[in-house]
């Protein structure tokens, strides 16, 4: 049986208990199911943070497989969710603003990121974001 057709039909919340089994144990599912609750999300931060610089599909793909390939090689220093997305967050991050640097580009504030307010289109870049990347 797929990884992904074990985990399909349960809940977010269902995901996220398995999710904090799989880190307690060790587990490889930990990774598919990090991929499974977090790839959307980190898609549309990535394409946030890089909007200015009209980003590729393949260069957000990579920023994003970095992440989880950074993320696994030190796996057993994050045991819980809350310090699994704090390590993807700040690791993308810094990859956007790396990115932004190396094209001369300015860095998006992350505060555009968490305020909906802030002068973005923001329905526009998730429609974008749903619309090529998902």
């Amino acid at each position: 049986m797929s990884m992904s057709y074990a985990y399909s039909g349960l809940t977010h919340e269902q995901k996220q208990a398995q999710l904090e089994m799989a880190l307690a144990s060790g587990s490889e599912t930990a990774l598919y199911l990090i991929q499974e609750l977090y790839t959307k999300t980190l898609l549309f931060h990535v394409y946030n943070q890089l909007r200015n610089t009209n980003p590729q599909r393949n260069t957000i793909e990579r920023i994003i497989m970095d992440a989880y390939i950074s993320l696994w090689a030190v796996k057993d220093n994050y045991r819980s969710i809350a310090a699994v997305k704090s390590f993807l967050y700040q690791t993308t991050t810094e990859a956007c603003e790396g990115y932004c640097r190396r094209y001369g580009k300015p860095v998006i504030s992350t505060v555009d990121t968490v305020y909906p307010s802030a002068p973005l289109n923001r329905r526009h870049m998730e429609e974008t974001v749903q619309e090529h990347w998902v």
